[in-house]
């Protein structure tokens, strides 16, 4: 659907997260953590308005001079809007190496392995208004007029649907950071993440007239900027 003002990585815009983990030191310089982080929704195509032509037949109401039905042909032009959005919740297992340096202050380095769900929604609206109607009787309608008297034949018409898919894939990440301790076992914790998500995202676009195809999301590279407060429990 070549309709679709579809995103490279270039031009998708930051995006808000949250996220909660719990860990426990194995050493008093390593230590393990399950990490959730939860992230708002993204767009990565829309919202795209385009027009193109449309035609709808069927029996209609209009009569020839011998009083019959005719078969007609509408002809339509239709705006249609799509919208296309990704949201994702990541779980990992993450390993953290801290930097003894005998200050509040305490670099690391980590490594994470895990799993990425992946939610992709499309949703689209076709608004079309018929400009004529064309039959193959021998009186064929005025091209400047539509058949307006049957629910099979409308003179306008609107249309609306919605799809998702989801998945889960292999997630893989790499951190560096710092940690600064505010307060007794209370540390402000400042760190990025690049994280990979594996395998394509895909959605097929459905609905009134041409608009049929298929939109990738493929595994990605993030680059996350991290931080909050890191509370040690005895």
């Amino acid at each position: 659907s070549d309709h679709l003002e579809v995103l490279d990585s270039d031009d998708l815009g930051k995006t808000m997260f949250g996220g909660i983990s719990a860990g426990r030191y194995l050493t008093p310089s390593l230590r393990a953590e399950i990490a959730f982080d939860f992230y708002d929704d993204f767009r990565i195509s829309g919202a795209n308005e385009y027009t193109y032509a449309h035609t709808i037949s069927g029996e209609s109401t209009y009569q020839t001079p011998t009083g019959g039905l005719t078969f007609d042909t509408q002809h339509y032009d239709v705006t249609r809007t799509d919208h296309i959005k990704v949201g994702r919740t990541t779980g990992m297992f993450n390993m953290y190496y801290d930097l003894e340096t005998g200050t509040r202050f305490r670099p690391y380095i980590g490594a994470g392995l895990g799993v990425t769900w992946r939610q992709m929604k499309h949703k689209w609206k076709a608004e079309g208004e018929c400009h004529h109607t064309t039959n193959s009787s021998d009186n064929t309608l005025p091209t400047d007029s539509c058949v307006r008297n049957t629910d099979e034949l409308p003179a306008r018409f609107e249309e609306s649907g919605e799809s998702k898919v989801d998945q889960f894939d292999l997630a893989l990440a790499a951190m560096a950071g710092f940690s600064m301790e505010i307060a007794p076992d209370i540390l402000w914790d400042n760190g990025y993440q690049l994280l990979w998500e594996n395998a394509a995202l895909n959605i097929t676009t459905t609905g009134c007239g041409p608009c049929t195809g298929t939109v990738s999301y493929g595994d990605t590279l993030q680059h996350h900027f991290r931080t909050g407060l890191r509370f040690n429990v005895n």
